[in-house]
Order: structure tokens, then sequence, then C-alpha cells
């Protein structure tokens, strides 16, 4: 499940996706198994990558930009992990759904 916040606490322009993501998958026979955590550096350069290639191929930024940004220690990109639901926790999971998809359902309504 994913939204995008497009703006900051200043209501200033902060495009920023928020997404639910499952920490394990089923097997055939039905048992839930854990992924191992989560390397957050990893993770956020993933992002910036494919973050960036859209933005190459829509000559938004060239390659040699995007590069450049590929370098730079503080990028603005950032994938925080330090959010997490446990299995007995439904009203949480629940909270948390609804704040995910509430920007989505207001686009759908407006």
């Amino acid at each position: 499940m994913q939204r995008l916040q497009t703006h900051g606490s200043r209501a200033n322009w902060h495009p920023q996706p928020n997404l639910l993501v499952t920490d394990g998958g089923f097997r055939q026979d039905g048992t839930f198994v854990t992924w191992p955590a989560h390397d957050t550096t990893r993770l956020t350069e993933a992002f910036r990558r494919a973050m960036l290639r859209p933005f190459v191929r829509l000559a938004l930024l060239d390659e040699d930009q995007a590069a450049g940004m590929m370098t730079w220690p503080h990028s603005g990109f950032h994938v925080h992990t330090a959010v997490w639901v446990s299995e007995e926790d439904r009203a949480f999971a629940t909270r948390l759904a609804r704040y995910t998809v509430r920007a989505i359902r207001s686009r759908w309504n407006g």
C-alpha cells in the first residue's frame, strides 16, 4: 500500500511516498517466513537510483546531473524503517493503513 504526500509541514513541495511493506512472505504450504532485517542504507541507495532513473529518461535531468546527485552525502532521499507493527496490534495497523491511503482517497474524491 502506498501514498504520495506532496507537501511538508510548511506547505512546501516535498514529495514523499509512504509505503506499508510486509516483513516476510508465505511459502506454498501457507507458513509465513520473516525476511531478514532491512539494511536502510542499501534501501536508500536503491530508492535514490530508482527515483533518478525516470528523471533522466524524461529528460528532466541529464546523466551527469543524476550521477552528481548520487555523490551527495545528504541527497534528500531517505528510507525510514523505524515503524514496525506487531501482528497482534491490529488497531495500530488499521490506523497506519488509513493514514497511508488518506491522500489517495482524497484525490479520488476531489
